[in-house]
């Protein structure tokens, strides 16, 4: 271990991990082998990583989160922790976040500053699924108690107010959202939004000038 870090002493580590400097390590803490952690990482008390997993720096991983085999956390990234289940081949981009009590399969995307969200506006606590196969993109807000379906592609910035299909690929902020592509259905667009697009204006050519107007010389 390298330099300035502050590592529990029940940390318990796999073989061949790689540290770098000023990273904090509560009580309870395990992680597989094969993990290499950059710095100013903080893994809370009785967080679980698997094997062959990275953690780019300012990663924090709060208590209680379990994540699995070959996950890479990118520089940012904030998990929930409170039993939070993160399953293999998880990719967290830059600055994304999710909450506590999520659920997440095996193989998903978190797109950068993409964000899982945990809590209603009365404060009750409902945690997302997010099931195997999903990618969300960038920007991407999950609201409170969401089921992500497997295989659903979540847009760029798309907010969702609704459970996703499995198989379902959806953009858009307003609900309900656009629905691109449905797994067993043939290519079907529904603009959630026509009802807020005015009228297209026709240009008025009725109107002419009653009097020709010369600049004087």
């Amino acid at each position: 271990m390298k330099g300035m870090n502050n590592i529990d002493k029940s940390v318990r580590w796999g073989d061949y991990y790689r540290m770098g400097e000023f990273n904090v390590m509560e009580k309870g803490v395990k992680l597989g082998s094969r993990v290499r952690i950059h710095h100013h990482i903080v893994l809370e008390e009785g967080v679980l990583i698997g094997s062959d997993c990275e953690l780019l720096p300012f990663v924090h991983i709060q208590a209680g989160t379990i994540i699995g085999n070959s996950a890479k956390l990118g520089s940012g990234y904030r998990s929930g922790g409170n039993k939070e289940i993160i399953g293999h081949h998880f990719e967290a981009s830059c600055k994304s976040t999710t909450s506590p009590g999520t659920q997440i399969g095996n193989n998903v995307f978190l797109g950068p500053h993409a964000v899982i969200l945990h809590k209603n506006f009365n404060g009750e606590h409902k945690p997302c699924t997010i099931g195997n196969d999903v990618q969300i993109g960038a920007g991407a807000i999950i609201m409170p108690g969401i089921t992500i379906g497997e295989g659903a592609v979540i847009g760029a910035n798309a907010l969702i107010l609704r459970d996703v299909d499995p198989g379902e690929t959806v953009i858009g902020i307003v609900k309900p959202l656009q629905i691109i592509r449905g797994k067993y259905t043939d290519p079907v667009i529904i603009h959630a939004e026509d009802e807020l697009i005015p009228e297209t204006v026709e240009e008025d050519d009725s109107w002419t000038p009653t009097e020709e107007v010369t600049p004087e010389s």
